[in-house]
């Protein structure tokens, strides 16, 4: 029975039958009942914070599944001599160091600066909706810093 329909029957009857109250409160209710339920998800954030760690080859820092934001990814390192390879929803991003440098000034959510003997890298304000990994390749290289910071749905 539709809404209008039920509002009309209602509407009709000059006075209520217990039964029929009943009969309408349980309608009411299961009418209720079958509503589209949406489900709000929730979202962990994560932080991830290494120290020292040493590449040689090819080195995994991130591989995520799902949907999520990375707030920040800082890596700090002993030498420019790296590349920073990023899967953001099967677009595959393979950039050296030297190539974030030349970046940094034009992509906001890129940056890349040398001090100090350090070269540093900072990815931030990224989302995605199904995978997102980044990876470090070099022959070897120190990074005093790791750290990420990011949301994924579940």
């Amino acid at each position: 029975m539709k809404k209008e329909e039920l509002l009309r029957s209602l509407t009709q009857l000059s006075q209520f039958d217990p039964l029929q109250l009943i009969f309408y409160e349980e309608l009411a209710r299961e009418l209720k009942e079958r509503k589209i339920k949406t489900e709000v998800p929730s979202i962990a954030t994560k932080i991830i914070d290494k120290r020292n760690i040493i590449v040689k080859d090819l080195y995994t820092f991130l591989e995520l599944e799902g949907r999520g934001t990375i707030h920040e990814v800082l890596l700090i390192s002993d030498s420019p001599e790296f590349r920073v390879l990023i899967d953001l929803d099967n677009s595959i991003f393979d950039w050296s160091y030297k190539e974030l440098l030349e970046l940094s000034p034009y992509i906001d959510a890129i940056t890349a600066v040398q001090t100090n003997g350090q070269y540093i890298f900072r990815l931030n304000s990224v989302s995605f909706i199904s995978v997102f990994s980044l990876r470090i390749s070099a022959k070897r290289v120190t990074f005093t810093k790791a750290y990420a910071k990011f949301d994924l749905c579940r």
